[in-house]
Order: C-alpha cells, then sequence, then structure tokens
C-alpha cells in the first residue's frame, strides 16, 4: 500500500480582499447623534454647577508690595495693586534670605496682630447659602439693604463693625460670642451659651464680671447695621492670630540677585488686607533702621 505525507500549499492571500472591520466616521457621528440627549445634560449640568460655585464662591483678595534692599539695609516700601510678579523665584540670594525669615518672624508679624487688633474676629451672620453673595453685591453706598422678607436675623449688606477691645477670661478663648444691633446705638452681647453679657451703647467701654479673674471688656467704635442684626464675635489668642497671619503671608525674592523682595496677602478683607501690607512694611522699615543703629553703635 502507497500513502503519501505530501501536502498542496494553499494560494497566497490577496491582501487587498481582505475585509477591515471596525469603526468609521460615520459610525461614530451616528453614536453622538444618538447620545445627544444625555451629552447635552451632563454639559449642562457641569455648567450650571460651575456657574453656582462661581457665584456663591467668596471672594480672596490679594494686596502686595515691594521692598528694596539697598548696600545700606535701608528699605523703601511701595504698596502695588496689580498682578504683576505672579511666579516670582524663591529666595537664593543670602541677604534677601536673611530678610525674609526676618519679615516672616512673630517680632514683626506679632506687632501687625497688635496694631491692628487681628486677635479680634467678626463676621455677620449671613442667610444660608446665598446671603453672603446677596450682601456682597450690594453697593455699601447705598446704606444698609432692606431685610428680605422681614429677616433681620442676618446681614443682607452695608453692615460695619470696628470692635476696638474685646478681652475675655481664658476659657472663652476661640469661643464664638453673638453681637446683636438693637436700637437707638445699642448692642448686646450673648456668651457661648446664648445668655446675655452685655447691653450697651455703642462707644463705651463695658465690662461684665464672670466669675473669673478677667472679667469681659468690650469697647466697640462703630456699629451700622439693622436692628436685631446677629454677628460672630470671637477673641483668639495672641500666638494663633500669628499663625493666620503667617499661613496668608509669603515674602519671595522678585529675582536672583535683584535685592527686591515681593511681599504678599491674601484674605476675604480687601480694607484689613491693605492695612496689613503697610503695617508689615511699615513696622519692617523702623526695625530694619533701629538695628543699623544698634550695630553702628557698636
Amino acid at each position: 500500500m502507497y500513502s503519501s505525507n505530501e501536502t498542496t500549499p494553499l494560494p497566497p492571500l490577496n491582501p487587498f480582499r481582505i475585509l477591515e472591520q471596525g469603526v468609521s466616521i460615520r459610525d461614530t457621528i451616528d453614536l453622538l447623534v444618538e447620545g445627544k440627549k444625555i451629552i447635552f445634560i451632563a454639559l449642562g449640568s457641569v455648567l450650571l454647577v460651575t456657574s453656582v460655585y462661581l457665584l456663591l464662591a467668596p471672594r480672596t483678595y490679594k494686596a502686595d508690595a515691594l521692598l528694596r534692599i539697598d548696600k545700606n539695609k535701608a528699605l523703601l516700601a511701595a504698596p502695588l495693586h496689580s498682578e504683576a510678579n505672579q511666579s516670582p523665584t524663591e529666595a537664593e540670594n543670602p541677604r534677601a534670605q536673611r530678610e525674609v525669615e526676618i519679615l516672616r518672624s512673630r517680632s514683626v508679624l506679632g506687632k501687625v496682630v497688635d496694631d491692628l487688633n487681628l486677635v479680634v474676629e467678626t463676621s455677620p451672620y449671613y442667610f444660608p447659602v446665598i446671603g453672603e453673595t446677596l450682601a456682597r453685591r450690594h453697593d455699601s453706598h447705598d446704606g444698609l439693604a432692606a431685610p428680605w422678607l422681614g429677616l433681620n436675623h442676618w446681614a443682607w449688606g452695608g453692615e460695619k463693625l470696628k470692635v476696638t477691645t474685646f478681652d475675655v477670661p481664658d476659657r472663652f478663648l476661640d469661643k464664638e460670642f453673638t453681637l446683636i444691633a438693637l436700637e437707638a446705638g445699642h448692642f448686646r452681647l450673648l456668651d457661648p451659651k446664648d445668655e446675655t453679657v452685655i447691653e450697651g451703647r455703642i462707644g463705651e467701654t463695658l465690662t461684665a464680671e464672670v466669675g473669673e479673674a478677667t472679667p469681659i471688656v468690650i469697647n466697640i467704635a462703630e456699629f451700622t447695621a439693622n436692628p436685631h442684626t446677629h454677628f460672630e464675635l470671637k477673641r483668639k489668642t495672641s500666638l494663633a492670630a500669628i499663625e493666620t497671619l503667617q499661613k496668608a503671608f509669603s515674602v519671595k525674592e522678585v529675582s536672583k540677585d535683584t535685592d527686591i523682595l515681593s511681599v504678599e496677602l491674601k484674605g476675604p478683607n480687601p480694607e484689613q488686607l491693605a492695612k496689613s501690607v503697610n503695617d508689615i512694611a511699615t513696622i519692617y522699615v523702623n526695625a530694619t533702621v533701629n538695628w543699623e543703629s544698634a550695630e553702628a553703635s557698636q
């Protein structure tokens, strides 16, 4: 019997006969058209959330200044109101780095805290979600905004409060007090348990004994608000106020070997920011002059 193991080779495949199955541009367009409803809903939702956030998000302001260090360590401070120098490099000049550390020191920032009374924090009570945005959009030159639907518990815009003195016992530090505007230039102060501790007139220094060696002392220089408007009032420690200022404060050399420092401070209160930056520059200039005089005398 005869058998053969030989096989007949298959003819080569023609590459032009191979059909590649894939997604064409037409298929992609058809898919997008079919899902256009879902796409538009997702896009609209993203735009709506973004718009609401931009509308309701609290504003952050920036105040900055330039400090120029000359060879004699005398400084010239000039406030700036632009967004220039957005990406300054880190201070690499040893002398500039030393000045940066001095500017961020507690001896300088602590003086700012004392001068501007930054240990006292005040904040109006706003209507939930939209209250702060409505108050921010109100023009303060138009006076106080009328309360919506008679809801005068909250602030609606145009309110002003300046507390010159607010001393509390240690156990009340960082505790939330409530300040209520009354008629005819009077006010009421509630403790963290919402109990009345002081009621008096604006401009007077008032004291309340609370069973501690240190009484509660308050003096309000200015209080413009609709009657019954509530404010949050808090007294912090000097250390806490300095740390808060340090977090919002940055100092960098504008560029290498220029001996020009950029001082920047960010926060929600533009008026307070401007005062703080100017005070920092002034304190530092005075301190530098004193140090230079002390070194010369030695």
